[in-house]
């Protein structure tokens, strides 16, 4: 009894002389004088408290047992709220994402990038007359839809977000004779859905006039999932009769410009934010 008592009674010295030193050592008898607590393990980590953080409100508390202080850190293992799971620290009125290099892969896709490259290119020789576009229209005549040699699919990962998508390519008109004049169309298509339209004239002094257009649409919170991306050209009037005017490819008749250069590329840059 006499010996259990003198251990306990050191036990309690020891646990003394570290609170003195302002310092508490699990795992060392010599914690660092730098740091309130020193936890020291070869084979051990630290578990922080695990707590479903509320996905629909980043400034939510209430689940707490009592309000939250500043710098509180938690381990958050609800993998819908904005961020994923991970750490989070309470910055006085929000969960904060512990920005560090073990998680940060869990932010990518805060700004996506995708491109394409249209090798083949479409002819039209027909020329229907002036036509209106309406959005969330089809693509259906008198739009072509510019062949791929796969679907350009998009991913959108959180409900607010900013897409901006870009076509750039040449058109040339198949004529070996100057004074020509076509007016065309381009029109963006989200989910085979018209969202943006241009109307555009070609006039040449030359023969096998060619010209750059480009294209660009921005669309604000499309629905979280994957979208596909299509160009549609649409041939409206000219007079040039039954010569073809070419998108993204030279004119057969012609040699002043290159299948290379006349090619269409596509840029899109979606942006989506977390709500912090």
């Amino acid at each position: 009894m006499k010996t259990h008592f003198i251990r306990f009674l050191l036990i309690i010295l020891g646990i003394n002389h570290y609170a003195q030193t302002g310092s508490v050592g699990i795992g060392t008898e010599s914690p660092n004088a730098s740091a309130i607590l020193d936890l020291v393990a070869s084979n051990k980590g630290i578990m922080l408290p695990q707590i479903a953080l509320n996905q629909n409100n980043v400034s939510d508390a209430s689940f707490m047992a009592t309000a939250p202080t500043t710098s509180l850190l938690v381990y958050n293992t609800n993998a819908l709220f904005p961020g994923g799971k991970g750490l989070y620290y309470w910055d006085g009125s929000k969960w904060i994402f512990f920005f560090n290099s073990a998680n940060i892969n869990l932010l990518l896709g805060i700004t996506k990038y995708y491109s394409k490259i249209y090798p083949g290119g479409a002819s039209i020789s027909t020329y229907p007359g002036e036509s209106p576009y309406s959005n969330n229209t089809a693509l259906v005549s008198p739009w072509v839809k510019v062949p791929e040699t796969n679907d350009f699919d998009i991913l959108i990962d959180r409900p607010e977000n900013s897409t901006v998508i870009t076509f750039t390519g040449m058109v040339q008109v198949d004529t070996q004779s100057a004074g020509a004049n076509v007016n065309y169309g381009l029109g963006i298509f989200v989910d085979n859905k018209l969202v943006t339209s241009k109307a555009v004239s070609l006039n040449g002094d030359l023969k096998c006039p060619f010209q750059e257009f480009t294209i660009t649409g921005v669309l604000d919170d499309l629905t979280v999932g994957i979208h596909k991306i299509t160009l549609g050209v649409a041939n409206r009037t000219g007079n040039v009769g039954t010569q073809s005017t070419n998108y993204g490819k030279k004119a057969d008749g012609c040699e002043n410009l290159t299948n290379g250069e006349a090619q269409i590329s596509a840029i899109v840059v979606i942006n989506q934010p977390l709500p912090y």
